[in-house]
């Protein structure tokens, strides 16, 4: 009795620990990369439509938008709490893998059920697949949940078929259908076992079943499904299913180590004997479970591969649903395995899982994109985007730090208007005397309201440029041209056309010009003096910090070139504003051509 509790405590510190492992990976890096495209897609539909008309809008049906919308309402709709749902389900369904393990695990194998349905979860609570869902404020790993959670209810109810367990397993198969249209490939997969494995009246109950969810899910189905089909939603943008794809859906669930994974997978389909001779002997007819895990791991691929042959079908994430039978087949397979190769193999799979990745996109970095207008633009200043899709994620870190109606989409613009009605919108908005400056959040320069903002009087004056793999994500700022004589000129010949001082967040914004081309690079630099004459602080810098050397400087171009001064340790006082420049190989300062060391802006009071 006492053997048996520690083993019993044994295996429950084992399953803890797999808990606690499934729990740091989905949690490490969560916030690493910044909203993409989907999530920035989620966020916009679910606080302007709410969640039937996040579903219309989108291309899944409503169930986790409504599960989504309750967890927002306790804890808001940043970023860390939608994934942070996401993660959520994710943990959770490594306990249910393991219950369906348990349920699962092949009669005869070597080891014994638990063992099985431990690995199962390892194997599950280490997907690459499952990490990257359950980091993405997306439907996918609700959806797992859900899927898991069906399964379970169905084989619960084939070992023993009660009334309420038939109810609880409708009810999982209706949430299955409203979570994930694809999800309903895991119902046929249910469907075959049915009609191959029970007899009697277990099977006609069992296709009643799916008849029973099949008409819940009418209601969805004539009116979101169809709409969603009639008006493809453009986000949607598949791929050909190409032998490259398969490639990459291959290494994807499968990792690059596919050929053990399936070779695995196969084993868990088998009964496998050992001689007298030690000597394995294999009977490759599945059980019922092998089956229905087969079904379910091979239907995805089979329905991609035969939609593909018709028309561009291919999204890695179709195949989302198929990781939980991959983690159990494994399992099975392993399994089925004697020592030492049993642990070989093992000890393969986990070295490989910790130290690689294969699941993985690099996310647009909208978070630095936006900080980079977050860290310059004033209130009133207007950014328009023309990001194509990504305008919901660069939009959603925008708007929630500026004033309402200061961000705009020009995709969103346009689509919303006629171009004549576009065009005229735009050039009212531009002809608008009062804006003086407008950001502009750009991927590529090939847009044409560049060409725009030029035909009404703004100038470029300032770029920050994020790399994204390879691509330029920038943020332009653009200027009027200040009007009247300059405020200081250099002997570089450098001309300070404006300044201004912003006491509030401590820095002095400078626009320099110059009348010839320059041949050294000259540093600028602004400062604080207190009423004694006494620096108490400074910023110098390259212009346009350090983006725009004067070298490269034309005559005609406008620079702005902000000088932040972290005035926040000052005492109160007045203080007086100066701007400098001089040669940085040197440090020989520059004079005005008035003779002045430098010129002085004027006065702010602190705080």
């Amino acid at each position: 009795m006492t053997l048996q509790i520690e083993r019993s405590n044994r295996r429950l510190a084992l399953l803890v620990a797999v808990l606690l492992l499934a729990v740091f990976a989905r949690l490490y890096h969560l916030m690493q990369q910044g909203m993409w495209l989907d999530e920035g897609y989620t966020h916009y539909v679910m606080t302007r439509l709410g969640p039937i008309g996040a579903a219309l809008d989108d291309m899944h049906p409503p169930l986790y938008y409504y599960a989504l919308g309750a967890w927002m309402a306790v804890t808001g709709d940043s970023l860390l709490a939608m994934r942070y749902f996401s993660a959520l389900c994710s943990v959770l369904t490594v306990p249910l893998v393991y219950l369906l393990a348990r349920r699962m695990a092949p009669t005869g194998a070597v080891l014994p059920r638990r063992q099985i349905a431990l690995l199962a979860a390892l194997f599950f609570a280490l997907s690459d697949p499952d990490i990257a869902m359950a980091q993405e404020a997306r439907n996918y790993a609700f959806h797992k949940l859900i899927l898991v959670i069906s399964v379970l209810a169905y084989t619960r109810w084939v070992a023993r078929p009660t009334r309420g367990r038939r109810l609880a397993w409708i009810a999982a198969s209706i949430a299955n259908l409203y979570t994930f249209y694809l999800g309903g490939l895991l119902l046929a997969a249910e469907g075959l076992h049915a009609l191959l494995y029970l007899r009697g009246r277990e099977r006609w109950q069992a296709l009643i079943s799916l008849a029973a969810a099949g008409v819940a899910f009418l209601p969805w189905f004539l009116t979101g499904f169809l709409d969603q089909v009639l008006t493809p939603n453009l986000l949607f943008l598949p791929e050909p299913l190409s032998a490259t794809a398969w490639t990459e859906m291959a290494h994807l669930y499968f990792t690059r180590q596919w050929p053990l994974i399936i070779g695995l997978m196969l084993l868990g389909l088998a009964a496998v004997t050992y001689g007298a001779d030690s000597a394995p002997r294999l009977r490759w007819r599945p059980d019922g479970d092998g089956f229905l895990l087969l079904a379910w791991a091979a239907l995805p691929f089979a329905v991609i591969g035969l939609i593909g042959l018709f028309r561009p079908f291919f999204s890695p994430r179709w195949a989302i649903l198929v990781t939980p039978a991959i983690a159990l087949l494994t399992a099975r397979g392993l399994g089925n395995l004697r020592q030492p190769a049993r642990g070989l193999l093992l000890a393969v799979l986990l070295v490989y899982s910790v130290t690689t990745v294969d699941f993985y996109w690099p996310k647009p970095p909208w978070d630095r994109v936006a900080a980079n207008v977050l860290a310059y633009a004033r209130p009133g200043e207007p950014v328009l985007l023309e990001v194509h899709n990504d305008d919901y994620s660069v939009g959603y870190y925008l708007e929630r730090a500026l004033p309402p109606q200061s961000v705009r989409s020009l995709r969103m613009w346009r689509a919303a208007t006629d171009p004549t009605t576009y065009h005229n919108e735009l050039t009212a908005f531009l002809t608008d005397p009062t804006r003086q400056t407008i950001w502009v959040v750009a991927w590529g320069e090939d847009h044409d309201i560049f060409n725009q903002l030029e035909q009404h009087g703004f100038q470029r004056s300032f770029t920050l440029t994020t790399d994204h793999v390879g691509n330029a994500l920038n943020v332009h700022r653009y200027d009027r041209s200040p009007e009247g004589e300059p405020l200081a000129v250099y002997e570089s010949g450098l001309i300070l056309r404006r300044a201004e001082v912003y006491p509030e967040v401590g820095r002095v914004d400078l626009w320099w010009s110059v009348d010839a081309p320059v041949d050294r690079d000259y540093t600028t630099s602004a400062f604080a003096l207190d009423v004694s004459g006494r620096l108490v602080a400074q910023d110098d810098t390259f212009p346009a910090r350090g983006t725009r050397p004067t070298t490269r400087w034309l005559p005609g171009d406008l620079i702005y070139d902000p000088h932040p001064l972290q005035p926040a340790d000052l005492p109160p006082g007045v203080y007086s504003i100066g701007v400098q420049t001089y040669y940085w190989a040197d440090g020989a300062k520059i004079p005005t051509t008035q003779g002045d060391p430098w010129y002085t802006i004027g006065t702010f009071e602190w705080p």
